[in-house]
C-alpha cells in the first residue's frame, strides 16, 4: 500500500495541515487540495518544501505522491465496478 507523502510528513511532525501549510509556505488551500489528491501532480513549491524538510528530492517527492494518487484512482475504479456487480 502506498502512503500520501503530504499526511505521512504531517502525521510524523504531529502537526494540523494549517501548520503544514505555513511550514511549506503554500496557502492552505493549496495543501489540502493536494493531500485529498483532487491535484494530478503536487504543486512544485510544495514538493520543493516537502523534499528539504523530509530529506529527499522534489521528484522523489512527486513520485511518491503520483503512485499514491494511481493506487487510489485504481482503488475507486474497482469499488465503483464491485457496485455494479
Amino acid at each position: 500500500m502506498t502512503h500520501n507523502p503530504i499526511r505521512v510528513l504531517r502525521n510524523r511532525l504531529g502537526i494540523t495541515r494549517a501548520q503544514l501549510a505555513k511550514e511549506l509556505r503554500c496557502s492552505y488551500h493549496d495543501l489540502t487540495t493536494a493531500e485529498l489528491g483532487y491535484e494530478k501532480k503536487m504543486r512544485q513549491q510544495i514538493a520543493k518544501s516537502m523534499a528539504a524538510m523530509s530529506g529527499s528530492s522534489p521528484d522523489e517527492v512527486n513520485r511518491q505522491y503520483e503512485a499514491w494518487r494511481a493506487e487510489q484512482a485504481t482503488r475507486q475504479t474497482s469499488a465503483a465496478a464491485d457496485e455494479e456487480a
